[in-house]
């Protein structure tokens, strides 16, 4: 995807505090941007087995975009997972470094929740977010709008069966709108594909409102939301699943 300048409404001037580094590598993409005010700037990648290799070229390069520094950060905010296991590992050792090295607050994120600030209706109220987990299950999230305009998780990140999953969100508690790359698994329509950089400032927009109200911290807190323990099926599991797909 292109890099991109979001509302880039300082017209290039000096830097107005505060400034956010945001960063996910949950998914197949390498999503970082840096925001400083109304100004955003944003660049993607190849992400899932590479994203411990693109990870920091991207942070530079956003930074450049950007025309700061490290030591002119404020904050750092990640997305802390739940998704792929390499990704998160990398996520959370570059938010500690770079913390620990420029003395930045670090401010986890519900990788989940980012689908969802970028691409939800205006006038969906109640949102949940859906992503491949891998062997047959999907990561499962979902969200009711608030007046401040961010979201409250009703149902927290969780590892879920499709069957079950639909079983259990039905009736009252459906959601009005659907994001995420497992709608298949679901019998779902496929969403719309979000825009270049979209996914990166929702977390820009997340850390900001999250910076405002004092979260962040030390970044020993930055740490990853794996969800599930078992990385991989046994050869008798993945032969199972086989025949019972057949």
């Amino acid at each position: 995807a292109p890099d991109v300048d979001i509302a880039r409404t300082d017209g290039g001037s000096a830097i107005l505090m505060p400034a956010l580094l945001a960063f996910d590598t949950s998914g197949e993409h390498v999503h970082v941007g840096v925001s400083v005010g109304e100004a955003a700037w944003v660049v993607e990648d190849a992400g899932a087995s590479q994203a411990s290799a693109n990870l920091l070229p991207c942070v530079r390069r956003v930074l450049g975009r950007a025309g700061i520094g490290l030591h002119e950060l404020d904050a750092i905010a990640f997305g802390c997972g739940p998704g792929a296991f390499t990704g998160l590992r990398a996520v959370a050792a570059v938010a500690q470094g770079l913390a620990w090295g420029w003395n930045l607050r670090v401010i986890p994120v519900d990788s989940l929740l980012l689908p969802v600030e970028a691409g939800a209706p205006p006038q969906a109220q109640r949102c949940a977010a859906i992503v491949d987990a891998r062997m047959g299950e999907v990561y499962a999230a979902q969200y009711e709008r608030v007046a401040d305009g961010g979201w409250r998780c009703v149902h927290e990140p969780a590892l879920w069966a499709p069957a079950r999953l639909r079983e259990c969100w039905q009736g009252t508690d459906a959601p009005q709108h659907w994001l995420g790359n497992a709608h298949a698994m679901l019998g779902l329509p496929e969403p719309s594909a979000l825009p270049p950089g979209a996914r990166a400032a929702a977390l820009g927009r997340i850390g900001w409102m999250a910076w405002r109200e004092g979260q962040g911290g030390d970044p020993a807190a930055a740490l990853p939301c794996y969800v599930r323990d078992k990385v991989a099926l046994t050869t008798a599991e993945r032969a199972a699943l086989a025949a019972a797909g057949a």
